[in-house]
């Protein structure tokens, strides 16, 4: 076992002393003490004493180790001189110098001496005692109730002066007085500390107004009520000087408007609390017995107390003669009162001004809040000074410089996107831009609702610091602008032929720029604290290199303009450079190319005059264009060849574009556009009022028409090509933008039908294809096959000749019902035209081989060779056997496509039209093996007969 238990064994008559005291005070059980003995790891609470406030405010060196441990170098240290022992939940603590401040009660232990302490000295050497949660007030009532019925006994001054024991009780008098103070200063009161006196003097101040004379007689305790009235007049005037602007000093931090309305609600409440206790029946006959007694202090102290609180007290004594003329205390009293009354209006509005989340809706809360202050002004006995509401408001800014530095903080910013740190810089200036044009309405309004009593304030002052960080929002803001237009340069490619050296150039002033702004980015103070003096100078520094480098790029910019041969490559050079031309340097280096640039676009914009002269009456057109949206599509070319460089020139600095040059070019930009939106507008009108005698006359007609070619009927549709170029003119003129109004409105109407047009023309284009292949292909044999179908066919394509036109209801089911029509007898006629192609095919091969072989030069016996010509005629009867059968099948299908009788006129005429064609076929090959074998024996005549006449 090491020393440190050997110290905890019940021999050591020393922690037996401790337990005893602090098991009986906290009333705990010995094992908890015992516990505490044993503890290892727990640590030393690091908390203030809770005593007075100039206690609080003393640093501490808390003595840091084990709980174990705080006792034993209280009792084996001779520097510890003071060991607290606590209830720390459900086990005991125990420190040298402080405890939590949430401990209700603990037990203190205090040498008388500095030294270390043994089993025979630590019950003479050390004395212990109770503290509660209050122990100011604990030890205000010790000194009151204990201490000084002690040393006031007359039995206790034995062996002492007089004089010594009057300073000891002047001092315990000025002990307890002080020890009130600092109980009102941790409450945030002023208390005011009554003399304490015995038993007996307070029998005679309880007295009447005889007695007084007697008591005038006791210097002693007429010395303590003077000492009295000295602390109260002080704590009085310290109370009346009090204001906000005193408070932020005193605390060193800024005081916001949340805190100005807390500091006024304290103040009244300290004020009447001061009041309460200047009425009370103690303290009216102590200033009683001030005023009898002819004390000198009593005047001095009257002038720090209101004449409504001394008329009553005197009111109360009798003495109503007395009216001292002082206000300081009421008036004080009032003021508080009258602010807290009327600046209650304000906490929510303040609340949601210092709490709100998102930054962009606070312009929302400033015309409420401004509101509200005016009314604060109009209505407020003591609020309405250019002073209180100046504070005010410089308070309110302070909260908007913390909104925003919350919104926008320093070290975020330096980091963030360039184009991101713009947006929110410049929404940042915006509120509180807003901020600013809100009070000076209200200034303006305050002139004239509440009369003779205007804002007169000196916003200098009031806008101090708001306008200081407004400054560095906008340097912050010039910083990131220059970064996000540098940024574009590492993206420029210059052409030409100085296009390679000038690009590196370009290259490297970004590689230098973005340098400058790096070390910039790297400092290590917030760079939106407007007290912080360093980012004055770093600013200069980067200002200085971005200066040198705009004059760089000026130069290189006034090299790459010379290397550009036309209007459109400068200004095309120039887009690279976007945001960068408006530098001051820059423009500077430009500016004498900007007037080369008006002489080179002024000869544009007469070569674009000319060109409209020329050719307006007949308007080159693009391929498959309309004429009139056509023409209205080409001059708009022409427009916009001047306009978009036009467009840009505005964008040139100030200077240029006040210059005679200028303005010469702009008078020729105007009167050309005004040509051009003349021709548009007349070639828009002219169409106009054709469309309007076309659409309606020419909707009316039949869906169809017929006509004669070859002695047959044919049919087209019939949509006139006046509206084919309706719908293409409508669809080119609203593909032109700003041009549906002009449009006329019978032309929209019949555009909104162009799809149910395309797919009707569709549609009819099938149906009347079908027809004319029909009418063309069929031969005289074939249609009465089908010639049932086709009058029905005529029927119903009769309807589209004369009664259907393009207005007509059902015109779709119409088309669909004769689109079946047709493909029906399209589908007959094709089956009946597959019979007799399939049968010439047939034919076909018959003819293809002849009945007779004999290969070249070789010479044959009769037998050879009329053993051969057996083998091919059996041959040629057994494939035209097969092919007689074949035909005869397909004659059969046909029969049944056509569902007609085989004993019909018709299909009669159709059997031998077939059988024609078959019996021709076999001539044909006939006569091909006699020609073949003619050949052969070198027989052939001069001429051929016909297969006919075979």
């Amino acid at each position: 076992m090491g020393d440190k238990d050997a110290e905890t064994k019940p021999a050591d008559r020393r922690y037996l002393w401790l337990g005893e005291r602090i098991c009986s005070s906290l009333k705990v059980k010995d094992d908890s003490y015992q516990k505490l003995l044993a503890s290892e790891n727990r640590q030393e609470p690091d908390f203030h004493f809770c005593g007075s406030a100039s206690d609080a405010r003393r640093p501490t060196q808390p003595l840091v180790g084990s709980c174990r441990a705080s006792l034993a170098q209280f009792l084996d240290s001779a520097n510890v001189t003071t060991l607290l022992v606590y209830v720390d939940g459900k086990d005991l603590g125990a420190a040298a110098r402080s405890v939590p401040k949430k401990v209700k009660k603990s037990v203190y232990f205090v040498k008388l001496t500095k030294a270390a302490l043994s089993n025979d000295t630590v019950s003479k050497q050390v004395v212990c005692g109770e503290l509660g949660e209050s122990v100011l007030e604990q030890l205000s009532s010790l000194s009151q109730e204990v201490v000084l019925p002690l040393l006031s006994n007359p039995a206790n001054h034995v062996g002492i002066s007089d004089g010594v024991g009057r300073e000891v009780q002047d001092r315990l008098h000025q002990f307890i007085a002080d020890a009130c103070v600092a109980i009102g200063q941790t409450k945030g009161q002023t208390l005011l500390p009554l003399p304490a006196t015995n038993e007996e003097a307070d029998r005679k101040m309880a007295g009447n107004t005889a007695a007084v004379p007697g008591l005038n007689k006791n210097k002693d305790a007429l010395h303590l009520l003077e000492n009295a009235v000295v602390t109260w007049t002080r704590q009085i005037k310290g109370a009346l000087k009090a204001t906000p602007q005193s408070a932020a000093a005193e605390s060193g931090v800024r005081l916001g408007p949340l805190q100005e309305l807390q500091f006024w609600q304290e103040r009244a409440q300290d004020l009447n609390s001061v009041s309460a206790q200047l009425t009370n029946a103690k303290t009216a006959k102590l200033i009683k017995l001030l005023e009898v007694s002819q004390s000198t202090y009593y005047p001095g102290f009257v002038r720090h107390v209101s004449a409504f609180i001394i008329q009553l007290l005197l009111d109360d004594l009798l003495l109503r003669e007395h009216r001292p003329l002082a206000k300081e205390v009421e008036t004080g009293r009032a003021e508080a009162n009258d602010n807290v009354r009327y600046l209650a209006p304000l906490r929510k509005l303040l609340e949601k001004l210092s709490q709100l989340d998102d930054f962009q809706a606070l312009p929302e809360v400033f015309k409420p809040l401004m509101h509200t202050l005016l009314l604060i002004w109009k209505h407020s006995q003591f609020y309405n000074t250019a002073a209180r509401m100046a504070c005010m408001l410089s308070e309110i800014c302070d909260e908007l410089i913390a909104q925003a530095s919350r919104f926008l903080p320093g070290a975020e910013l330096v980091q963030m996107e360039p184009q991101e740190a713009v947006d929110k810089l410049r929404t940042t200036l915006k509120v509180l831009g807003s901020f600013k044009q809100l009070f000076g309405e209200y200034s303006a309004k305050s002139r004239t609702e509440p009369p003779g009593n205007p804002w007169t304030f000196q916003t200098s002052s009031i806008f101090a610091r708001l306008d200081s960080y407004q400054e560095r929002c906008s340097r912050l803001m010039e910083m990131s602008q220059a970064s996000l237009q540098f940024s574009r340069l590492e993206r420029v490619e210059i052409g030409g032929t100085k296009g390679k050296a000038l690009t590196a150039n370009v290259k490297q002033v970004h590689t230098e720029y973005m340098a400058a702004a790096g070390k910039l980015q790297k400092v290590t103070y917030d760079v939106t604290d407007t007290d912080q003096p360093m980012f004055q100078q770093d600013f200069a520094d980067y200002q200085a290199v971005v200066a040198e480098l705009e004059h760089r790029l000026g130069s290189i910019i006034f090299q790459a303009v010379d290397d550009c041969t036309t209007v459109a490559a400068i200004f095309k050079l120039l887009e690279g450079f976007e945001g960068l031309l408006e530098r001051e340097a820059i423009a500077g280096e430009l500016e004498r190319k900007y007037l080369e640039l008006l002489a080179a676009f002024s000869v544009d914009i007469r070569q674009v005059t000319e060109m409209l002269q020329k050719n307006q009456r007949q308007p080159p057109l693009s391929r498959n264009a309309a004429p009139h949206s056509g023409a209205v599509a080409w001059v708009r070319s022409l427009k916009e060849r001047a306009s978009a460089p036009m467009e840009k020139l505005k964008g040139l600095q100030k200077v240029v574009l006040e210059s005679d040059e200028a303005r010469e070019v702009m008078r020729a930009y105007d009167r050309l556009a005004a040509d051009i939106e003349a021709y548009e507008r007349s070639r828009v009108e002219d169409w106009g009022q054709l469309v309007s005698e076309i659409s309606e006359q020419k909707l009316k007609q039949p869906l169809l028409r017929s006509e004669q070619v070859n002695g047959l009927t044919l049919l087209q549709v019939n949509f006139d090509p006046s509206l084919v170029k309706l719908l293409r003119e409508v669809h080119y003129f609203l593909l032109l933008p700003g041009l549906k109004q002009s449009i006329p409105a019978s032309a929209l109407k019949v555009y909104e039908r162009a799809d149910s047009f395309r797919a009707q023309i569709g549609n009819l284009e099938l149906i009347v294809g079908l027809y004319n292949d029909i009418q063309r292909t069929m031969m005289p044999v074939e249609k009465p096959l089908i010639q049932g179908k086709l009058d029905t066919v005529d029927a119903a394509l009769r309807k589209g000749l004369q009664l259907l036109n393009w207005n007509s209801l059902r015109i779709d089911d119409q088309i669909l019902e004769v689109m079946a029509l047709v493909r029906d007898v399209n589908e007959t006629l094709s089956a009946i035209k597959a019979t007799v192609s399939s049968t010439q095919k047939i034919l076909a091969d018959w003819l293809a081989t002849p009945m007779f072989e004999r290969k070249e030069g070789k010479s044959y016996s009769y037998d050879d060779l009329s053993s051969s010509a057996n083998d091919l005629i059996r041959a040629r009867h057994l494939a035209v056997s097969d092919g007689s059968k074949d035909i005869g099948k397909l004659l059969s299908a046909t029969n049944r496509t056509l569902k007609v009788s085989k004993s019909a006129l018709a299909w009669r005429a159709y059997v031998d039209f077939i059988q024609e064609l078959v019996i021709e076929g076999l001539a044909s090959s006939i006569i091909k093996t006699l020609e073949h074998l003619t050949n052969q024996a070198c027989l052939r005549g001069p001429t051929s007969p016909s297969p006919r006449h075979a």
